[in-house]
């Protein structure tokens, strides 16, 4: 599974813009946000259902920074990836 939006436009024929924007009429936002999206709600399984640690974390939601990673967790959610795992706990 890929959250990467340019591989998801690969995957189909035609116009990657024409795809976007599909995307964003369907949906309501834009396909680069629904990436994110899925990462963050997969990163808060991860967290609430799984000891790995936060960089498996990031690793299996095909971030390739950790500390990026935590920074949107927090920018989407309103809470440390820390704080989100104690709470679920």
């Amino acid at each position: 599974m890929t959250f990467d939006s340019e591989k998801i436009c690969a995957l189909f024929e035609g116009s990657k813009g024409y795809f976007r924007q599909i995307f964003k009429s369907c949906y309501g936002f834009t396909l680069h946000d629904g990436c994110t999206l899925a990462r963050i709600s997969k990163a808060k399984y991860c967290l609430a259902m799984t000891l790995m640690s936060l960089a498996e974390i990031a690793e299996q939601c095909d971030y390739h920074d950790a500390k990026y990673f935590m920074r949107q967790f927090q920018q989407e959610t309103g809470v440390t990836a820390i704080q989100y795992r104690n709470m679920t706990k």
